[in-house]
Parts: C-alpha cells; structure tokens; sequence
C-alpha cells in the first residue's frame, strides 16, 4: 500500500530505500556547499530487470543549489557514477519551493483520508526536496493521478506540475 504523502524536517541526506550504490555516491558528493537538492526518481514496478541490489531504482537525478548557481547530476545503480554535474535551470527547483504550501495542503488532505492503495506493479516517481531546515517527499502513483477525490483539489495540479517540470529540465538538459 503505497501513498502520496509530504515529510518536513530538515536535513540533506540520502534515503534508506535507495540502493547502497546510490546512498554511497550520494554521500561522496560535496553537498555541504548546497542551499537546497531535489532528487527526482522512479521506483520501477517488480517486473524489472534490474538485480535485486537496486531496489527497483536504476537511478536518481540530483537538482542542486549552491549561490545562484543550479547543476544536475545522475548517480546510477548499476553503472559507476563518473558523469559530470552540468548547469540546468532554477525553474524546477523555484517552482518546488514556490508552491511548498499546495504540498502541506496535500499533506493535511491525505491525514483526513484513507490510504490510497496502489497497484504493486506499478512505477511510482519521487521527489524529494531538501535544504538545512526542510524536507519534503512526494510520491507519485499513476492510480493517485487518476483518483477523481484527489485530482479536484487545486494544490493536486501543483504537485503533478512539479514531477512534469522536474523531468522536463532534466531531459531536456540530459539530451543535449
């Protein structure tokens, strides 16, 4: 049972279900230099192909913030992480923290409802904002995009701008 759900507290570290290749590349990186991150990424349904030690995730994109300065980075789980950090656009990041209040909404919303259940097989994307004194984590099912409850709540179309524009920079400035 899987559901759309915010966390506030603060601090910049890996996740505990991230694959330990993943959680060891993300605490090499040089982060105390950083304002804020979002990490973008896909948990893919159990029909993948990736071995057991990726937990379902192939790989995270880093947004990163450091003094007017925005770079995106991709660590992979099964291949080792030599790509480079490139420059990319604050859209994504601005647009995240201009509409932290939608996600608190969301989160109150989901407080007073029951769990949204979910399809085990499905892929779900995450973002997870984090700077010194706030954390945010969002999960994204397909079957909570399509739930009519969830979706007629204004803040629903923050929440679902914020995973389309993430992605949009991140392939956008991956594909160049």
């Amino acid at each position: 049972m899987l559901f759309l759900s915010t966390i506030s507290y603060g601090q910049i570290a890996s996740e505990s279900n991230w694959p330990i290749s993943i959680q060891k590349e993300f605490n090499k990186l040089d982060l105390g230099k950083n304002d804020t991150l979002l990490v973008y990424y896909t948990s893919i349904g159990p029909w993948s192909t990736l071995p057991d030690s990726c937990k379902h995730i192939s790989s995270i994109w880093i947004l990163s913030s450091n003094q007017h300065r925005y770079l995106v980075k991709q660590i992979s789980c099964i291949l080792p992480s030599n790509s480079s950090s490139f420059e990319i656009s604050p859209i994504p990041l601005k647009y995240f923290t201009s509409h932290l209040a939608d996600f608190r909404h969301n989160k109150e919303f989901l407080k007073n409802q029951k769990k949204f259940v979910t399809s085990s097989d499905q892929n779900i994307e995450y973002l997870i904002f984090m700077s010194s004194n706030t954390r945010v984590i969002l999960n994204l099912p397909k079957d909570i995009i399509d739930n009519k409850e969830w979706k007629k709540h204004d803040w629903s179309k923050s929440i679902i701008s914020a995973f389309d524009t993430t992605k949009y920079y991140i392939y956008k400035m991956n594909a160049r």
